[in-house]
């Protein structure tokens, strides 16, 4: 009985064959000579979608094209190559803004929130406390006394507490102390576990307490399970003890905590300009963009290349061809708007370009972690990243020029 190698060197050999047949059947060239296309046969591309509008790029104005669009009562189909949402952003992990930047649109504030967000608690800021808390926390994410305090916020399984109610956290710090302010992380799942606000109040005697403020769920429309968000205060005081009040959304059961951490006072000449900066993570950035699409109800695939345009007798755009795991479909549109970095749909249909210049251009890398080199920009900003042994590592930025021929592919490779 023959082995599975020797059937599948049997199938080799067929396949071999099967070519060298389809060679001496006219769909080679002549030996030596340079093969520059293929004869196609007439086919039947099957058609997708039938929409109104069609957006090419799953960047960051192609979402708010899509959103856009279909909030004005289009019917809206974008694609992407990539297998996210985002590109323009998570790609390249420029992930905050500047300290003078606020978002002005909804999808903004759903990817940034309204508050300062950071992506890492930063242990060197952080003071030194036990807590207690009002509800005993669940059998299935139990805590085992200080998981609040232990630094591991990013996986939901091994990081989370999970309290069935709304719960209050006590933290004592020993002694009357200085602070600055309450970081509070905690997962978000839209309908399962989600909070609706965080109350933060301070005390010298635990008997009276002094309210420092609320501190919002900066992402409410985030809906990966993976995702930590911040609730963050910056309220100076002098307490031994703060209390944080987390009250659950209406209509979850349960809250899942990750980690707490109370801010330290920094001398004026160590502040980093970074504390203003909103900052999110990869993952918050294409889960928001997803729930924005869905929330439009706008269909939207990964993945997908657009390799031709369709057009109608007349000559006009009609649509796009894109090709993917199941091969090429058309999507017929009215409208079609490229929102990819190079513009590949506009180049596809023939629209006119300017060249690009020859000559030096400058370009900027994000480059986390590491020995900074001599033109490396320290952002202050530290990046969480990893699993279950998660590190942050400091974020630098460089900018340098490159000689570049022209503006094809090969020469930004």
């Amino acid at each position: 009985m023959p082995t599975r190698l020797e059937k599948n060197m049997k199938q080799l050999i067929l396949t071999v064959l099967t070519c060298s047949l389809i060679a001496q059947n006219g769909f080679s060239q002549p030996s030596g000579s340079r093969v520059r296309s293929v004869s196609e046969s007439e086919r039947l591309i099957p058609l997708a979608y039938d929409v109104d509008v069609i957006v090419v790029g799953g960047t960051l104005r192609g979402v708010a094209a899509a959103e856009a669009a279909a909030k004005a009562g289009a019917k809206v189909f974008l694609s992407t190559d990539r297998p996210y949402l985002g590109e323009d952003v998570c790609g390249t992990y420029r992930l905050w803004l500047e300290p003078d930047e606020k978002p002005q649109t909804d999808l903004g504030r759903a990817i940034y929130g309204d508050a300062s967000v950071h992506t890492n608690l930063e242990s060197q800021d952080s003071l030194p406390f036990t807590y207690s808390a009002s509800l005993k926390s669940h059998p299935r994410h139990p805590d085992t006394g200080s998981m609040l305090t232990d630094g591991k916020y990013t996986e939901i399984g091994p990081d989370s507490v999970q309290y069935n109610g709304d719960v209050t956290i006590v933290a004592d710090l020993g002694k009357p102390t200085e602070i600055a302010g309450v970081r509070l992380m905690a997962f978000n799942r839209r309908n399962d576990f989600v909070i609706k606000r965080v109350i933060i109040s301070v005390s010298s005697d635990k008997r009276t307490w002094q309210s420092l403020g609320i501190a919002p769920n900066t992402l409410p429309r985030i809906n990966a399970r993976d995702i930590p968000v911040l609730h963050a205060l910056d309220q100076s005081a002098s307490a031994r003890y703060v209390k944080v009040e987390v009250a659950k959304d209406e209509g979850v059961e349960r809250v899942l905590l990750a980690e707490l951490a109370i801010k330290a006072p920094m001398p004026a000449s160590e502040k980093r300009p970074a504390s203003d900066f909103r900052v999110v993570t990869p993952m918050a950035v294409k889960s928001a963009l997803d729930e924005a699409l869905l929330d439009s109800k706008v269909d939207f695939l990964y993945g997908s290349y657009v390799t031709d345009v369709v057009r109608d007798p007349q000559g006009k755009l009609a649509g796009i061809v894109m090709a993917n795991r199941s091969g090429r479909q058309a999507i017929r549109g009215k409208v079609i708007i490229d929102a990819t970095d190079r513009g590949v749909a506009a180049r596809i249909a023939g629209a006119p370009f300017t060249d690009y210049p020859s000559g030096p251009q400058t370009f900027r890398r994000i480059v986390l972690g590491g020995k900074p080199g001599p033109k490396a920009k320290d952002t202050g900003l530290r990046y969480q990243v990893g699993g279950k042994k998660s590190s942050s590592y400091p974020v630098y930025e460089y900018e340098f020029e490159i000689p570049m021929r022209d503006g094809s592919w090969s020469s930004f490779v």
